[in-house]
């Protein structure tokens, strides 16, 4: 069974990172926003991730939400976990937008 460690991308970079660090996913899913993009967060963490031994640059998705958009968030989610409902999930719940982790909280799988 794949382990896939779920992120809500944020300007808190740190907690995501501890976290892809304690639970040593098989892949990681990054939920991000357009501001979370134009700062290129993401690239950040997967460049700090590989600084301690922790490569994700060929083990990692993304999906790009409105960060005011419950709808929006549900449905990328849905489109995205598709196929993965064998897969374990674990969710770091700190970051994103209060949408993302309400949705995250909220769906079916996690």
């Amino acid at each position: 069974m794949s382990h896939i460690h779920v992120c809500l991308v944020s300007e808190q970079t740190i907690p995501n990172i501890l976290s892809i660090h304690h639970f040593k996913p098989d892949d990681v899913l990054f939920v991000s926003t357009e501001k979370m993009e134009s700062n290129k967060t993401v690239e950040h963490m997967l460049k700090t991730l590989s600084y301690i031994d922790r490569d994700f640059k060929e083990r990692h998705q993304k999906i790009v939400v409105k960060e005011d958009s419950l709808l929006d968030c549900k449905k990328r989610l849905d489109e995205w976990i598709a196929g993965r409902e064998s897969a374990e999930f674990t969710v770091n719940l700190t970051g994103g937008t209060k949408i993302m982790s309400i949705l995250s909280r909220l769906h079916r799988l996690f």
